[in-house]
């Protein structure tokens, strides 16, 4: 486990040159939304595109108390995001 695994892939990104960084899941409702795509970014840019990014709205109902989407519509929204 990684307090911050952005941060962490950003550092192995530097350390590396050929191997796929990858995230498993960031779970969005525990970061601050624009933090987030301020990492994305500057990771994928670190990497040259060696990134595979996972996103998540975590699994229990108190992971999205915090978040501006609602539970319910965010399971919705996850779902139809799939296909």
């Amino acid at each position: 486990m990684c307090p911050d695994v952005l941060q962490f892939l950003t550092y192995m990104a530097g350390r590396t040159q050929r191997v796929a960084l990858g995230s498993m899941v960031v779970v969005l409702p525990w970061h601050d939304p624009m933090r987030v795509a301020e990492q994305i970014s500057m990771l994928d840019n670190i990497s040259g595109g060696r990134m595979i990014l996972g996103l998540g709205r975590g699994r229990a109902r108190s992971s999205s108390r915090a978040s501006v989407c609602p539970w319910t519509r965010a399971a919705s929204a996850s779902w139809n995001r799939r296909g």
